[in-house]
């Protein structure tokens, strides 16, 4: 196993929490509105429900970042760095990362926003870490929010049979041995519009009254995770300098059934432990890997302290794999 030495100061990862909000919406309630069959969703997808929340992400970021300090039981002073990472957020200025920090009680600490997509948690993981092993800060939290419900077409079995609302985070620390290793990350400008949202902010500006909504390209996101994140989890196992027969978990994005199945496969993980959280809660963006991290610790099949590989992506095309250890507590 490789130390900290190799990667600047050792770096941990400590907690991790999740907030799921609101009520399940079944699918096959969805598929009635879309026109489609029972269990026609549930067959392309594996998501048996999902949650649509009232509450903003501001809201429910507040909610997993409180769940993670008490959990942790540090005091919030000691925290150096707020990332906050969403997909789509009810504003752009001013960011929601001071916010957070204020609300938690952590003083004068750097924060800042990333829009990432699906892939932001794990962008904001290695964030945080490269900020803790350069000596920047001792300690950093990483915060996903989604709410991403108010902006689907219920009608677009694309969109809205897929994605869902919630919140996650984690919490990172210096460490005399490396547990968070250097990531791997990929973006594609060429594939921008396999996901994307309807409106500018200037047409919106210039009078378009209609709704913003999100709308995405299901085949062609296929096929780009089919084609990229193999490679790129190979790339982030290889960063570690570990192997990839080491790898005990592995925590996909829950972006759907089909992509997780097809990306398993070809690393051949497909014994790997791997989180099934999408079959309740859906694809929650950038709070994926956070919630899906979660359901697997204490799990009488996950080792503790488990070697674990995590992969995010979607819109812009963006993605990011990195390999770390799954904290001791939640």
């Amino acid at each position: 196993m490789t130390t900290s030495g190799a990667f600047g100061r050792g770096v941990a990862l400590r907690a991790v929490s999740s907030y799921r909000p609101g009520v399940g919406v079944p699918s096959d309630d969805l598929a009635v509105r879309m026109g489609v069959g029972p269990g026609w969703i549930q067959r392309r997808t594996r998501i048996e429900s999902r949650q649509f929340s009232t509450e903003d992400t501001l809201q429910q970021a507040r909610m997993s970042l409180a769940k993670l300090i008490d959990r942790s039981g540090i005091d919030p002073r000691t925290i150096g760095l707020v990332i906050f990472t969403s997909s789509l957020t009810s504003r752009s200025i001013p960011p929601i990362a001071p916010e957070l920090a204020t609300f938690a009680g952590i003083e004068g600490a750097g924060a800042f926003d990333v829009n990432a997509a699906c892939a932001g948690g794990s962008y904001g993981i290695e964030l945080a870490r490269s900020a803790i092993a350069s000596g920047v800060t001792d300690r950093a939290v990483v915060v996903a929010a989604e709410h991403l419900s108010p902006f689907l077409n219920m009608n677009d079995p694309d969109t809205a049979a897929l994605f869902g609302d919630g919140s996650g985070a984690v919490l990172l620390e210096v460490s005399d041995e490396s547990e968070v290793f250097p990531a791997a990350w990929t973006s594609d400008g060429e594939a921008f519009d396999y996901v994307i949202q309807s409106h500018t902010t200037q047409q919106l500006s210039e009078g378009v009254r209609e709704q913003p909504r999100v709308s995405m390209r299901g085949g062609a996101v296929y096929r780009w995770a089919r084609e990229h994140v193999p490679d790129l989890c190979r790339s982030a196992i290889a960063r570690a300098g570990v192997a990839e027969r080491d790898i005990e978990v592995f925590i996909p994005h829950q972006a759907n059934g089909k992509i997780i199945d097809v990306v398993a496969k070809q690393l051949g993980f497909e014994d790997r432990v791997q989180p099934t959280t999408i079959e309740r809660i859906g694809n929650t963006l950038s709070a994926s890997v956070f919630q899906a991290m979660e359901s697997l610790i204490g799990r009488d099949d996950v080792p503790v302290n488990a070697l674990a590989l995590v992969t995010g992506f979607g819109a812009g095309m963006t993605g990011c794999a990195q390999v770390l250890r799954l904290p001791k507590i939640l």
